[in-house]
């Protein structure tokens, strides 16, 4: 597997030469659509074309002027649905690569990837986020081949790089509740590529921080290695990826602009936060379910949630376990020594990052602000087995 999915990754100076001796291999004679934004109409989109061509295919380009938004993902759908493309090359970040994602899946049509930046591992993964709606994402192909250009990632501006730092740090969280989880219920997450990106960007931060073109691509070497980390996981039905798109909205509504990549580290940081005070604040016994009725009226406080109460079904079988519960009273200690550990690690990369570029003109919401109370993670955490049956004994403590 492991061979499989390096193999598909052409990562060389001359990548986009590959690239056309591929397309001239396998797709001679096709045709192709090309699909990148208006702010990645350069020499690298000029380059892809013209191997394109001199492949022997026919292509036609669909340029989007606003990152996609709602006109143009109609357009670009009624134009594949008009035409019968036989690969789709992609040049641009994780937006472009999840509108590949998407369309492929629905046409059944293979796409290239071209990364545009060392911003994201969504080139690397087969999990897409619905473009349409943020918040659905599912397993899908992923791409046939991805032609990493050297020179274009050497060229990722500052914004972009921190973009990739960010969101790799991002990932502590799911780190954390890995480490429990196999504490927990003898269950060990094959993440350990996620961790060792996380150790190698600590180390070379400095360096990729400092705007050294080198160490861009380095960043990209660790963005992969995550990538393949998280392949078949999808990372945008953690709790952090929830708290993601709630403090995205919050951000929106006080008019404060906040990259993807700051928001999710910052969406980590504040669950990690969260994890925290649960366990300090409360005493994490078994309760009986409390009146729905009255859960429903605590609930109402955020439109957001109100439609889930029928989740503590779910915890009726949860607080059943009482094995479980017993290893859970018992993991306290354990547990805030996990999740100290990877504030400690945020706290540490986000100096380092400071250092070189004031990334944080606010502050970080706090739990209040975010979630009303520590009671509502179940809310937030559905999908995640290990966080609602915690963050669902709290609550039931809180009656």
């Amino acid at each position: 597997m492991e061979n499989e999915y390096y193999d598909k990754i052409v990562y060389k100076k001359n990548a986009f030469l590959q690239m056309q001796e591929d397309l001239h291999k396998y797709y001679l004679g096709k045709k192709a659509l090309i699909i990148t934004t208006k702010s990645l109409i350069n020499c690298h989109f000029t380059e892809i074309m013209n191997y394109t061509s001199s492949a022997g295919l026919t292509f036609e380009t669909f340029v989007a002027k606003n990152n996609f938004s709602e006109s143009e993902l109609k357009n670009l759908s009624e134009l594949l649905t008009q035409q019968n493309f036989d690969i789709y090359i992609v040049y641009g970040g994780g937006r472009a690569c999840d509108v590949a994602k998407y369309f492929s899946n629905i046409f059944c049509v293979p796409f290239f990837m071209c990364p545009s930046a060392c911003s994201t591992f969504a080139y690397f993964n087969n999990i897409c986020i619905n473009p349409y709606n943020s918040t659905r994402s599912f397993v899908c192909d992923g791409a046939e081949r991805i032609y990493i250009s050297e020179s274009a990632i050497k060229k990722t501006p500052r914004n972009l790089v921190k973009q990739g730092v960010l969101t790799i740090v991002g990932c502590m969280e799911m780190l954390c509740m890995a480490t429990i989880e196999g504490i927990l219920f003898d269950r060990h997450a094959q993440i350990d590529d996620v961790l060792k990106g996380v150790l190698k960007l600590r180390k070379e931060l400095s360096s990729i921080m400092s705007g050294d073109s080198d160490s861009k691509l380095v960043l990209m070497d660790i963005l992969i290695d995550v990538g393949y980390g998280l392949n078949n996981v999808d990372l945008f039905k953690t709790s952090s990826y929830n708290l993601f798109l709630i403090m995205q909205k919050m951000f929106y509504s006080n008019n404060q602009i906040v990259g993807s990549g700051e928001c999710f580290m910052l969406s980590s940081k504040v669950l990690l936060e969260c994890y925290k005070n649960l366990f300090m604040q409360k005493k994490i016994k078994q309760f009986e379910l409390p009146n729905l009725v009255k859960v429903a009226k605590n609930v109402e406080k955020s439109s957001v949630f109100c439609k889930k109460t029928n989740n503590y079904a779910y915890f009726c079988n949860i607080l059943a376990q009482n094995e479980v519960i017993v290893r859970l009273n018992n993991l306290k200690e354990e547990f805030l020594f996990q999740t100290n550990k990877s504030l400690d690690v945020i706290k540490e990369m986000l100096a380092c990052i400071k250092r070189y570029d004031n990334i944080f003109a606010y502050d970080v919401p706090s739990i209040k602000d975010v979630l009303f109370s520590v009671g509502l993670l179940p809310f937030v955490c559905e999908n995640n087995y290990l966080v609602s049956l915690m963050a669902g004994i709290g609550m039931l403590n809180s009656f």
